[in-house]
């Protein structure tokens, strides 16, 4: 599963904090997936921002939300009513 069980709060955290300013950077809507590699003392590195990242079930994506507590169906409705709203807001590309 993702994210590792002894990944340290404060990397994944970071981690977070990380994927989300990429996400902006890129312009990246509603969802992606950002992967990073974590060096041994602990610096993170983008290595990968996946703006259509696979969503069967054994996807890292799917695996990454079972992880937060987030069910599949849960995700795919949370993933298409948050495109329907950026269309509503005419933010959507």
């Amino acid at each position: 599963m993702t994210p590792p069980e002894d990944l340290d709060d404060s990397i994944h955290q970071q981690m977070k904090d990380i994927a989300q300013d990429t996400m902006r950077a890129l312009d990246l809507q509603n969802y992606a997936r950002v992967d990073f590699f974590v060096t041994p003392d602990d610096q993170l590195y983008v290595i990968e921002a996946n703006n259509l990242p696979g969503m069967t079930p054994l996807s890292l994506l799917p695996q990454e939300a079972e992880a937060a507590g987030i069910k599949y169906p849960e995700l795919v409705d949370s993933i298409v009513r948050g495109k329907m709203d950026l269309y509503d807001q005419g933010l959507a590309i």
